[in-house]
Formats: C-alpha cells, structure tokens, sequence
C-alpha cells in the first residue's frame, strides 16, 4: 500500500514538473516585467522631480507589476523550493538504497546528453536548407529555417539552453557545419557567417 501511495505522490510530482516546464517562459516574463517597472518608476521620479502630477494611470500600472512579480516570482521560488527538497530526499533515499547519487546523476546525465538529434539528421537538415538557399545562406537565415522545418521534431535535451544562452541544438549545428567544412561539404568560406556548399 505503502509503495503505490509513493508511485501517485511521484506521478503527481511528474505532472506539476511537466507544468512547470511548459510555463517557462516565467522567467522571461519576470525579466522583462523588471525592465517595465524599472522604466515606469524612473518616469515617476522625473516626474515628482520636476514637481509635475504622475497620471493614476502610471500608478495604477506601476502596483499592477508589482502585483504580477510578486505572483511571479512567488510560482519560480516553489520550484527552487521543491527541488531542494527533492535533492533532500534523494540524499536520503541513498542512504537507504547505498547508493552513490552523484555517480548515477553523472550517469543519467551522459545518457541524458546523447539523447539529442544526431550528427547526421543535422547535416541533413542543414544541406536540404542550403539547397532550398540556392546552395549558400546566411547563419541565421540556415538555423531558421532549420527551425521552421525541424523544430517540432527537436527533443527536450536540443531545447536545453546552458547558461541560459543559445539552444543546444543550434551549437550541435554549428558544431556539425565545422565538420561538414572538415569533409569538404562546406567551402572554407562557411566559417564566416555565410555557410556555402561545394560545387
């Protein structure tokens, strides 16, 4: 009894997971709502600088993304919060199993990794957009239209972003154009920006 209550509390626990992840754009939404209400609170000030009325428009705007924030930044602590206390358990449940967590992290990590879109689907993806480019494009004309065309296709490992900078999969593709330059696919040319197949 005890281990199917375990196994709906970690389904409950994948649900609410996948639910956060398909609301990531928080994060996004967090950083952008700071640029407003720094920008709102700087016309303020001016404002009460130069002894001129703020309009209760801009206050009411000013409280509402406070309000927005704080609900924001509520919904992404509860995730830290969770987490940590999932790294707790995990600590403990290793204890029990005698398990080394951190080896088996490492592991699942590696196998986590290799579940990207191949070396070769890339190539393919990245010929078939020249061609259509009339055999020579720009970087990011290449990447969207290897976006447009693949993107419903990439797995949740390409969709990672390391250091919250570029897609996995756009660095896997550029990693691919320098071996595809390698083999004589790509003229030597295609280190700059515009990427060119050989004749």
């Amino acid at each position: 009894m005890a281990e199917e209550s375990i196994q709906q509390h970690l389904q409950a626990l994948k649900e609410y997971l996948s639910g956060v992840q398909n609301g990531n754009g928080d994060l996004e939404d967090i950083r952008i709502k700071k640029k407003q209400l720094s920008a709102i609170q700087r016309t303020i000030r001016q404002l009460e600088k130069n002894n001129v009325p703020v309009p209760d428009s801009l206050n009411n705007e000013k409280l509402t993304l406070i309000s927005e924030l704080t609900e924001l930044e509520t919904a992404s602590n509860g995730c830290i919060q969770t987490y940590e206390t999932l790294l707790d358990i995990i600590l403990d449940l290793s204890r029990v199993c005698n398990r080394l967590p951190h080896k088996d992290l490492y592991r699942r990590i590696k196998e986590w990794r290799k579940q990207t879109t191949s070396p070769e689907t890339l190539r393919k993806a990245i010929v078939s957009a020249l061609k259509e480019s009339g055999g020579s494009a720009r970087e990011r004309d290449i990447l969207a239209v290897i976006e447009k065309k693949h993107g419903g296709q990439f797995t949740p490992a390409d969709l990672e972003q390391p250091h919250g900078k570029k897609f996995k999969w756009q660095t896997n593709i550029r990693r691919e154009r320098k071996r595809m330059i390698n083999d004589g696919v790509l003229t030597q040319d295609s280190k700059a920006s515009t990427w060119t197949l050989t004749k």
